[in-house]
C-alpha cells in the first residue's frame, strides 16, 4: 500500500506543473493606450515557465481605417535571449522603422532610451513578480507620416514555434495638433515708426508642452509671418506698388522694422494682408531643420488690413487774403481734400510758414522759410483761419 500511495502523489506533482510556456500566445500581455500625441504598449516577448518560447520577429504596425490596405511598420522588437528564469533583466533587439518617429523604451536598464533605426541590443528590467514574463514597455510618438488619418494599431509576432500572430493594440487619431499650444495669429501688431519705416510685431511662440526630453529634441514648432504691402499711389487706385517681408516668430517677441520703398513717393495708401503660418514638425533625420518636410500640421491664418495707416490730413483748399492796410495775411483752410482714402490722423494741427519768392513763387536764394504760427483748432471739415499779424512789404511777393 505505501509504494503505491507514493507513485499517485509524484503523479499529483507532476501534473501541477507547466511542461509547455503558452503566455506568448495569449492576448492577455499584448496592450496599448492613446494618447493626444503618442501612444503606450506593452508586449510580452518570452515566456519562460517551462520550455522557453520567444517572439523571433515583432513587429510594431498602424493600417488606416479608411484604407485598410495601407499600412506603416513603425518599431521591431524581438528577443533570443534564454536567461535562467529567474533573472530581474533580459535582452531584446529593436530598433525605429518610420522616419520622424521617437521610440522611447521605458523598461530599459538605467534610464529610458529612445530607439535609433539602427537594429540594437538593449536589456529591460523584468515587471516585479513577473520574472517569467518579461515584457517591452514603449511609448511611441508616431511620424508625420502618420499625420491626417486614425489608425488601428497591431502587434504582429512569430514565435518560435514558427507560426505567425496577431494583436490588434489600440486606435490612434493623428488628425488633430497633438495636444500642442497654437501660435496666437491674430496678436500681431504693426506701428508706423517713420515717415518711411514701419514695425511689425510678432507674438511669442508658445512652449512646445511635451515635458519629455526626447520630444523635445526630436519635434518642432516653427510659425512666421508674410506681410503683404501693397502701397496705392493713385485715387482711382489703379497705380500700385507691392512688396513681400518674411517676419519669424521666436519664443519671445520678435519686433522687425521694415523700410518704405523709395520709389512709392507720396502714396495715397497701404492696404496689408498678413498670412500667419503655424507648424509643427519632426526635426529628426532628413527632416532635420528644413521647412515644409516632416510636418505634422501646418496651419494657415489671412489677415485683411485695409488702409492700415492713417495720414496727415490734406486741406479742401488754402487762400491768402492781404490786408493792405494792416499788412497782415488771412489763411484760411477750407475742410479736407476729398478722397476714397480718408483715414486721417484725428488730432492734427497744421502748422504755417512763408518764405519771400519772385514773381513766379520760386524761393529767393537764401531766404529762410520763417514759421508763422499754427491753427489753433484740430482739423476737420469746417473752414479755418489763421491771420499772420507779421510786416508784409509792398512790392514784395511771398508763398
Amino acid at each position: 500500500m505505501k509504494k503505491i500511495f507514493f507513485v499517485m502523489m509524484s503523479a499529483m506533482l507532476l501534473s501541477s506543473q507547466r511542461v509547455m510556456a503558452d503566455e506568448l500566445y495569449s492576448s492577455t500581455y499584448y496592450t496599448g493606450t492613446a494618447y493626444k500625441d503618442h501612444f503606450n504598449v506593452s508586449l510580452l516577448i518570452a515566456d519562460l515557465h517551462g520550455r522557453d518560447t520567444w517572439i523571433t520577429t515583432g513587429l510594431v504596425k498602424a493600417y488606416d481605417i479608411s484604407n485598410p490596405a495601407r499600412s506603416l511598420t513603425i518599431a521591431n522588437v524581438y528577443t533570443w535571449d534564454q536567461d535562467g528564469n529567474d533573472f530581474p533583466s533580459h535582452t531584446v533587439k529593436a530598433y525605429s522603422k518610420m522616419d520622424g518617429a521617437i521610440v522611447i523604451l521605458n523598461n530599459s536598464y538605467g534610464n529610458p532610451v529612445m530607439l535609433s533605426e539602427d537594429e540594437k541590443q538593449y536589456m529591460i528590467w523584468k515587471t516585479s513578480g513577473k520574472f517569467l514574463l518579461p515584457s517591452v514597455d514603449m511609448d511611441i510618438y508616431w511620424g508625420p507620416e502618420m499625420a491626417g488619418s486614425v489608425w488601428t494599431v497591431k502587434f504582429e509576432y512569430d514565435g518560435d514555434n514558427k507560426k505567425s500572430h496577431e494583436r490588434t493594440l489600440c486606435t490612434v487619431d493623428c488628425r488633430s495638433t497633438m495636444g500642442r499650444q497654437a501660435l496666437n495669429a491674430n496678436g500681431y501688431t504693426i506701428k508706423r515708426t517713420s515717415a518711411k519705416t514701419y514695425s511689425f510685431k510678432t507674438p511669442a511662440l508658445p512652449e512646445n508642452n511635451s515635458s519629455n526630453e526626447f520630444v523635445k529634441g526630436g519635434q518642432q514648432h516653427q510659425a512666421w509671418y508674410i506681410v503683404k504691402s501693397t502701397y496705392i499711389l493713385s485715387d482711382d487706385g489703379k497705380t500700385q506698388y507691392t512688396t513681400r517681408d518674411s517676419v519669424e516668430c521666436a519664443m519671445a517677441s520678435i519686433e522687425k522694422g521694415i523700410n518704405i520703398p523709395k520709389n512709392v513717393g507720396n502714396f495715397r495708401r497701404v492696404d496689408m494682408e498678413i498670412e500667419a503660418h503655424d507648424v509643427y514638425k519632426s526635426n529628426m533625420g532628413s527632416f532635420k531643420n528644413r521647412r515644409g518636410k516632416g510636418e505634422y500640421y501646418h496651419n494657415t491664418q489671412i489677415f485683411k488690413c485695409p488702409d492700415i495707416f492713417s495720414r496727415v490730413p490734406e486741406p479742401g483748399s488754402v487762400t491768402a487774403s492781404f490786408d493792405q492796410f494792416n499788412k497782415t495775411v488771412a489763411v484760411h483752410w477750407a475742410g479736407i481734400k476729398d478722397s476714397p482714402y480718408n483715414n486721417y490722423i484725428g488730432k492734427t494741427k497744421p502748422y504755417i510758414y512763408r518764405i519771400r519768392t519772385d514773381q513766379n513763387g520760386t524761393p529767393l536764394s537764401g531766404e529762410p522759410w520763417s514759421y508763422r504760427g499754427h491753427l489753433n483748432e484740430d482739423v476737420t471739415s469746417a473752414t479755418m483761419a489763421f491771420t499772420d499779424n507779421g510786416m508784409i512789404e509792398f512790392n514784395q511777393y511771398y508763398k
